[in-house]
C-alpha cells in the first residue's frame, strides 16, 4: 500500500493560502484511486488526463465545472463523469469536500494531467 495521505496541488492558483489544498486516498488498486480532495477557493486550469476517467461528487462547497462545452454547477450532491481526453477545468468558490474516483490507477506524485485549450464557452 502506498502512502495513505499526501499534498495535492489544484494546478492553479489557490485563493485562500490558509486553506491549503489536501487528498486523502480512500482506496486504491491497479483498477482505481478514490481520494477524498479538500480545499478552499480556488481554479482548477484547463486540462484533460490522457489514461484515465474521471468521476467526482461534490459533498460539500461551490463553484462550477467546464466538461468540454457544458457547464456544471458545483453545489453538494453535484456528481459528474469526465471520459479520458476530454478537456475540463473548475472554479471552487469557497471552501470544498469532494471525493474523486480516477480510473485506472492515477500516481498521485505525476498525475496525468495535460494542460490544454478548452472549446469555446
Amino acid at each position: 500500500m502506498r502512502q495513505p495521505a499526501f499534498g495535492w496541488q489544484l494546478g492553479g492558483a489557490t485563493l485562500d493560502p490558509a486553506a491549503a489544498p489536501s487528498r486523502t486516498i480512500l482506496f486504491e488498486s491497479e483498477l482505481m484511486i478514490l481520494s477524498l480532495l479538500a480545499g478552499g477557493a480556488s481554479e482548477v486550469p484547463p486540462h484533460l488526463h490522457t489514461r484515465h476517467d474521471e468521476f467526482g461528487c461534490m459533498l460539500e462547497g461551490a463553484g462550477q465545472l467546464w466538461i468540454a462545452e457544458e457547464v456544471l454547477e458545483l453545489v453538494p450532491g453535484a456528481t459528474w463523469a469526465i471520459p479520458q481526453g476530454t478537456p475540463h477545468r473548475g472554479v471552487f468558490t469557497a471552501a470544498f469536500r469532494v471525493v474523486a474516483w480516477f480510473t485506472p490507477w492515477d500516481d498521485p506524485a505525476q498525475p496525468d494531467r495535460i494542460e490544454c485549450v478548452m472549446p469555446s464557452q
